[in-house]
């Protein structure tokens, strides 16, 4: 396996890592009903690092898969 290849695995496993945190939180606030703006915000700026990494590693997915086909 190459470098780039075990790097695209290592931010997947974050992004899947930080994905179970976000839902742990998700569920104690529906269970607990004790979150306020603050829990709201945390959750939404997470949420949007996932979604930048998410992007990240598509393109990187991508440009890796193009390089190697040529």
């Amino acid at each position: 396996m190459n470098t780039v290849s075990w790097a695209l695995r290592l931010i997947f496993v974050v992004v899947l890592f930080e994905l179970f945190i976000v839902a742990g939180t998700v569920v104690s606030c529906f269970e607990t009903d004790s979150c306020d703006d603050n829990d709201s915000n945390n959750i939404t700026l997470i949420l949007n690092s996932i979604a930048a990494k998410s992007f990240a590693l598509y393109a990187a997915e991508k440009g890796s898969s193009a390089k190697l086909n040529k």
